[in-house]
């Protein structure tokens, strides 16, 4: 089961991927700083901006 943690409560652990969902969808996001607007935000595994996340989950992998 995936525990979902909303993103507003909690900050994710930078430059780590996670589980990213915006309620209707699911992708992999990183957080990390938008080196233009020097704040944190999500960004996709292509490195364009991801928005509208509203959970995040951490991806436990076998054997972690």
């Amino acid at each position: 089961m995936i525990e979902w943690i909303k993103y507003e409560s909690r900050l994710p652990e930078s430059h780590v991927l996670h589980l990213v969902s915006g309620g209707l969808w699911i992708g992999f996001g990183m957080h990390q700083i938008d080196t233009n607007d020097r704040v944190y935000r999500w960004f996709g595994v292509d490195g364009e901006p991801i928005t509208d996340v509203t959970h995040f989950a951490i991806i436990n992998y076998p054997g972690k």
